[in-house]
């Protein structure tokens, strides 16, 4: 990973997890030593983008450094933004600084998700939610809410947690299988005295639009500025898969993703003016098939 890319991604993670972690963890989180850790955050002090750390060591971003209560964190204004982008360009060479304004400029609609996470209960989740991993211990998902519509407490051995995502995998205890949830739609984390009755589990791969499926295909789109901002409000984990394109105010994106096409197809065909697929053929294929499916319907 580039040093400009991971900066970004260091970012977004502070912002969306603050006082989650050390220069440590950092640095195993990069795979990059903690001297280049630290070198990351003078290029943040550089360009005005304040950090703050508790009595623990672990690292947070907050927009004005007098703030002192995460509830106070704040959006930031049109002024944070121009004077952030001037520094850009005065830090780095003009094509990184292009490279970094625009995936600071995903960075802005993702604060709505980033405060959300700052709210102490969704802190509380996650904390109880990594030490019950860590530990092995069962959980209870106190009301969790179903795509269903149903609602009631879940008891099962949390195994992967991926807070960007906002996606737990876990065992489920009373259907004996794994599952995914959502931490936005559990009310509280309660951690129990059970054990896992498994030793070990193997996380399943997961696409940028939530979609569980080991088979996976790469696929290349060009975005129009519509279409860039739709994806990374929507699907905030994308921001790392797009980048500016040769062509000015078009983006490339380039990732893998499950091979049904599952939400990328939706935000395909909800963009159509927007797009264009470079490949694969069978994406292609599988776009045409669903319009002229539709077109069936308005004859």
């Amino acid at each position: 990973m580039k040093s400009n890319e991971r900066i970004v991604r260091l970012i977004l993670l502070l912002l969306y997890r603050p006082y989650t972690y050390t220069k440590k963890g950092l640095s195993t989180y990069f795979k990059i030593s903690e001297d280049r850790i630290d070198n990351d955050f003078k290029v943040l002090k550089n360009i005005a983008i304040h950090f703050d750390k508790d009595a623990q060591h672990r690292y947070a971003i907050l927009p004005q450094k007098e703030f002192k209560e995460l509830s106070y964190l704040q959006p930031l204004t049109e002024a944070d933004r121009g004077k952030i982008k001037d520094a850009l360009y005065r830090v780095f060479g003009e094509k990184d600084a292009m490279y970094i304004e625009g995936k600071l400029t995903s960075l802005y609609n993702f604060q709505e998700l980033g405060l959300r996470a700052l709210r102490q209960n969704s802190l509380d989740k996650i904390d109880k939610l990594k030490a019950a991993q860590k530990n092995r211990k069962r959980v209870v998902l106190e009301q969790y809410q179903s795509n269903s519509g149903t609602v009631k407490d879940r008891l099962v051995e949390p195994f992967y947690l991926d807070v960007e995502m906002d996606t737990l995998q876990a065992f489920d205890v009373e259907a004996q299988e794994t599952r995914h949830y959502k931490l936005t739609r559990m009310e509280r984390v309660k951690i129990t005295e059970e054990k896992w009755q498994n030793k070990s589990y193997t996380p399943e791969q997961t696409d940028i639009f939530r979609i569980v499926n080991d088979q996976q295909t790469r696929v290349h789109l060009k975005l129009k500025a519509q279409a860039y901002n739709y994806l990374v409000e929507q699907y905030p984990k994308s921001i790392s898969e797009i980048h500016p394109s040769s062509e000015p105010q078009i983006w490339d994106f380039e990732a893998r993703v499950n091979s049904n096409f599952f939400g990328l197809s939706n935000f395909i065909l909800a963009n159509t003016e927007h797009v264009e697929i470079i490949y694969p053929q069978a994406l292609k294929a599988h776009i045409k098939e669903k319009i002229q499916s539709f077109l069936k319907k308005l004859a």
